[in-house]
């Protein structure tokens, strides 16, 4: 059985990651050219969908090879006081379950 101290709180979301996440998301998509396709309909793959211009990989939050907001992501993943250090392998395993 479980204890509450192993129990990890919904910590990471784009609200903590930055307060204008989706205008800087939306910036990185207008210079990748797959996103742009994606937006457009051009890019034919069923596991991609648009939701309010945010593209969604299957379940996951699509983000661009763009350093820019991955950084930000990876270091409030590990910089939260919910991660608690858990390590390389947990702190990629957070992250995933929301971006891809």
């Amino acid at each position: 059985m479980a204890n509450a101290l192993s129990r990890r709180p919904a910590g990471l979301s784009l609200m903590s990651i930055c307060h204008d996440w989706k205008a800087q998301l939306l910036v990185e998509y207008s210079m990748n050219r797959r996103a742009c396709e994606i937006l457009e309909g051009t890019h034919a793959d069923e596991r991609n969908r648009v939701m309010d211009e945010v593209i969604y990989y299957k379940v996951r939050i699509f983000l661009v090879p763009s350093p820019q907001l991955r950084e930000r992501v990876l270091q409030v993943a590990h910089d939260s006081p919910f991660s608690m250090h858990q390590g390389f392998k947990k702190t990629y395993m957070t992250i995933r379950e929301c971006f891809t």
